[in-house]
């Protein structure tokens, strides 16, 4: 059997399946936020309008997944990758709201269904992160992968039991899980410095919406682990967990618009934005919670609360802020932007050398010295009028 009736086969029967246990999920994800006399928790931190608006993102999010996985089938239905991606859309949903976890709730005798999509919504895009866009593992030894993931999710599933929803999976469940995907996405990265133009410009979508759903991700871990009155407002989970949401949009986009390669803009610059201020908050996120942890065990015998050490670490994230997103943008031009780095630093030393030379002819050779080392060009001449 080819890979391509595999991948039908599994379509036909997956897609459905997790897309009507997600539609039965919807009725119990609104009874959830609405009920009365429920305490405050990440998945419902508040009540009211907000409940109800709250909902409407998540529905949004959802009906753009559907929308954009049933059009990579539509139109690639001969392709098995993007079969691949679909069905991965639509397991990922079910990993990443908080649809099924409140199906679960109301009623425990859809818990093995909800296990298995939520199972797979998590093995999957580990996976296709690695052969995406074209079908080929770059580099080849990446294939092992595809043994060794499942088989290491499968064990880890069965030694930390609970819920395998995203915002409610246990910690060390949680943490292996973000560890391999931080791994997997160098194999995007390295097939954008080693394809072609086309793929790479395919490639570039799916980094982008990768980081922007790892953003929300760990923008919204803090509010998972710790009480909402010990955290600045801004990382609360009312205001984290809409963020989050919509972030995971990011993703379905980034694929359909990478699959169905109509007009594949050049995005250069988003990614750079999204690459240095995405890790530029990681760095921050983890000087934060570090800082929070550290001065709390300090200040714990003169201090009973923890709001010293939350004002402390704030102020400390506040002026890391801009040197570190400096050195971030360094690297990340350094790395992945080389010739536009030196061509950069190429610019600089050539306004240098001007603001001391007065010699036309030196001028002249050195202008075009600059321009052959930054724009390339096949000829190059300057004429100076004495």
């Amino acid at each position: 059997m080819s890979r391509l009736t595999l991948s039908q086969a599994a379509w036909l029967a997956l897609y459905p399946s997790v897309l009507a246990l997600l539609l039965l999920a919807v009725p119990a994800r609104f009874a959830d936020l609405t009920a009365d006399g429920a305490g405050a928790s990440l998945l419902r931190p508040a009540g009211g309008a907000y409940a109800i608006a709250l909902f409407g993102l998540e529905v949004l999010v959802l009906g753009w997944y559907v929308a954009n996985t049933l059009l990579m089938a539509w139109r690639r239905w001969n392709d098995w990758v993007a079969l691949y991606v679909s069905i991965g859309g639509m397991t990922w949903m079910a990993l990443a709201l908080p649809e099924l976890d409140a199906l679960t709730a109301a009623d425990p005798r859809w818990a093995m269904p909800v296990v298995a999509a939520q199972w797979l919504g998590a093995a999957m895009p580990v996976l296709y992160v690695l052969f995406f866009p074209d079908g080929r593992f770059v580099p080849l030894r990446a294939a092992i992968l595809v043994v060794i993931w499942p088989v290491t999710w499968a064990v880890t599933a069965a030694l930390t039991p609970g819920s395998f929803g995203l915002l409610t999976m246990p910690a060390a469940r949680l943490g292996f899980w973000m560890a391999w995907v931080t791994a997997s996405l160098a194999a995007p990265l390295y097939r954008i410095r080693s394809a072609g133009p086309i793929v790479r410009q395919q490639t570039k979508w799916i980094v982008l919406g990768d980081f922007v759903v790892f953003g929300g991700i760990v923008l919204v871990l803090p509010a998972r682990f710790i009480a909402d009155g010990d955290l600045p407002f801004w990382l609360r989970s009312p205001v984290t967990l809409p963020l989050y949401i919509a972030s995971l949009s990011a993703l379905a986009f980034g694929f359909t618009m990478a699959i169905l390669k109509n007009r594949l803009w050049d995005i250069d610059v988003v990614i750079n934005r999204t690459l240095v201020y995405g890790a530029t908050t990681a760095g921050i996120a983890i000087a934060f919670f570090g800082g929070i942890v550290v001065l709390q065990a300090i200040l714990r015998p003169i201090t009973s609360g923890s709001e010293v050490a939350v004002a402390i670490s704030t102020l400390v994230s506040v002026a890391l802020f801009q040197p570190l997103r400096e050195r971030v943008q360094r690297t990340v031009d350094r790395r992945f932007y080389r010739s536009r780095y030196d061509a950069g630093r190429t610019l600089d030393a050539f306004s240098i050398r001007l603001r001391d030379e007065v010699d036309l002819d030196a001028v002249r050779a050195d202008l075009i010295d600059a321009v052959r080392d930054t724009v390339q060009p096949t000829h190059a001449s300057v004429w100076l009028r004495r």
